[in-house]
């Protein structure tokens, strides 16, 4: 049931999900506007270049409507923001695992963009829990490959050349699945999805959130930036492999405490900016200090289980081979906070 149907047997009441989408969406229209801050640094160089050039013509624009699209992501995001609950029970999670696992090294070793993983992922999961009943693992390679596809589609015609997809789709079947039948099925997950596709990820909101200006530019230590990026990824490619984790909080929220937990963990602050605080109510999400550090909490108590306990020991192996190997994380990646 999507957001906005009618509850089965209940004449003109909304679904749960529904109503929640609702106040949601009423919750983000009637919050305060304020100017972000890229917005208002924008108006700020308009000031200094003027609109007479081109660089302050484009700033000009920009400032306009960056902060309706970024409320728009939002409201994009926690409508189609999957239950875990829905999406464990109609697929086996050792099933999931081992599938994102799989995705893990394939799109590593074809250097896709973090992108096409986290968009994969999410699709999948709403497909999954939508699904009238549970999925059997050959259907769910399948629909797999079906939403890779989709994703491969969407992808910046920078990371993948035209029409390349189809090669890519039949390497990653090995030649066990048909074009034709990853393409039927293609369409019927559209279908279940109302072809609502290309919504915000964790990783979205990530890169939004990094790429606030600090209060002081000459005081920036790139490095250090650098490296709380790439451990605050870290954490939420982790986070892919645990349902309850990554959809208990609103994306925005999640991206925001694996950058707060990235911080502690590389002891470079543990008191929540009120910068990352305010850069949150851009999106229209009232969002305490204590809600973030919650969610960073999570964030890092899931990652002492995988480091220190053997819990999703495999894929945990594989993401940590895969940001050392890149260099994402300087030279190693450091232990969990206590």
């Amino acid at each position: 049931m999507t957001a906005g149907e009618v509850a089965p047997g209940c004449p003109g009441k909304l679904s749960n999900d529904a109503q929640e989408a609702k106040a949601a969406a009423k919750a983000a229209s009637e919050t305060p506007f304020r100017k972000s801050r890229v917005s208002r640094y924008m108006e700020c160089q308009l000031q200094e270049v003027g609109v007479d050039q081109p660089d302050g013509a484009l700033l000009a624009s920009l400032a306009d409507v960056v902060d309706p699209i970024l409320r728009a992501e939002y409201l994009t995001s926690e409508g189609s923001r999957p239950k875990a609950k829905d999406v464990v029970r109609n697929i086996q999670m050792k099933d999931r695992c081992a599938l994102i696992a799989w995705m893990l090294q394939a799109f590593d070793s074809l250097d896709f963009s973090d992108d096409l993983l986290h968009g994969t992922t999410l699709t999948f999961d709403r497909f999954c829990a939508c699904s009238g009943s549970c999925l059997d693992l050959s259907t769910v390679q399948t629909v797999l490959l079906a939403i890779v596809c989709t994703e491969l589609k969407l992808a910046n015609l920078d990371d993948l050349p035209s029409r390349q997809w189809q090669q890519l789709v039949q390497h990653l079947s090995r030649g066990h699945i048909s074009l034709q039948a990853v393409l039927h099925m293609e369409l019927y997950v559209l279908t279940r999805l109302h072809f609502a596709v290309g919504i915000p990820t964790a990783l979205t909101f990530l890169r939004e959130l990094t790429l606030r200006l600090p209060e002081n530019e000459v005081d920036v230590d790139e490095d250090q930036l650098a490296r709380e990026q790439g451990l605050a990824l870290f954490l939420l490619e982790l986070a892919l492999f645990d349902p309850e984790v990554q959809y208990r909080h609103p994306h925005a929220v999640l991206a925001a405490g694996a950058l707060h937990a990235a911080k502690r963990a590389l002891g470079t602050g543990t008191a929540i900016p009120d910068r990352l605080l305010e850069d949150l109510s851009a999106y229209g999400l009232l969002a305490s200090d204590g809600l973030v550090a919650c969610c960073a909490e999570e964030l890092l108590v899931l990652w002492r289980k995988c480091a220190c306990a053997g819990h999703h020991e495999v894929p945990y192996m594989l993401l940590r081979a895969k940001f050392c190997r890149t260099a994402r994380l300087g030279d190693s990646l450091p232990a969990p906070p206590p």
